[in-house]
């Protein structure tokens, strides 16, 4: 083995450790309290119609890979909650959504797919190719089911739930990149 061949394989481990490390600062780490803390309080914000917390928290969750949040984001795209009205940013946050496959979401994103002009879709199905390797399940190491909404043992598949991988007792979870995160919510639009 030649000397340039060997000097290749021993940085070989260290182009990979520089890799990884690059990836884990795509991460952080969040309890399982405070995961589903955000979601909660997400929710509540909705539910009070304070839509640009709502709006605030959902995109950290969206980010974080969590699908039901990808399409809350989405819909408040649509309906100007918390945000201004952008009808082609909310498809393209529900087609990321039903990336996994739940009948709601997809049912949407063939309703609005079925308006869109050509150059619309293949402009927003380019947007949601790129949110999706950034937010996809692949992306963030999240894991999605479905679940029945009720708390009564119903055999009705009728919610989704996600939860990020474990690093230890926490979650890893994934961040919003700079671009994502620094839009901030139209306070104008927001109420």
């Amino acid at each position: 083995m030649n000397r340039s061949t060997l000097l290749v394989l021993l940085c070989l481990p260290c182009a990979a450790t520089i890799a990884v490390a690059g990836q884990a600062n795509d991460f952080e780490t969040m309890s399982r309290t405070g995961f589903v803390g955000l979601a909660n309080d997400a929710n509540n914000a909705f539910g009070n119609k304070d839509y640009a917390q709502a709006f605030a928290k959902f995109q950290r969750l969206a980010c974080a890979g969590d699908k039901p949040s990808q399409a809350m984001l989405g819909k408040m795209y649509l309906n100007g909650q918390g945000t201004a009205r952008d009808d082609l940013q909310g498809y393209v946050w529900l087609k990321v959504a039903s990336e996994f496959d739940f009948p709601p979401y997809r049912t949407i994103v063939k309703k609005i797919e079925a308006v869109l002009t050509p150059e619309q879709l293949k402009v927003t199905s380019a947007q949601a190719d790129e949110l999706r390797q950034r937010y996809g399940l692949r992306a963030t190491n999240m894991s999605c089911n479905q679940s029945s909404s009720s708390s009564f043992g119903s055999n009705l598949k009728d919610a989704v739930v996600c939860t990020p991988q474990k690093e230890g007792m926490d979650f890893a979870v994934r961040r919003c990149a700079d671009a994502d995160a620094a839009a901030p919510p139209n306070t104008a639009a927001a109420k």
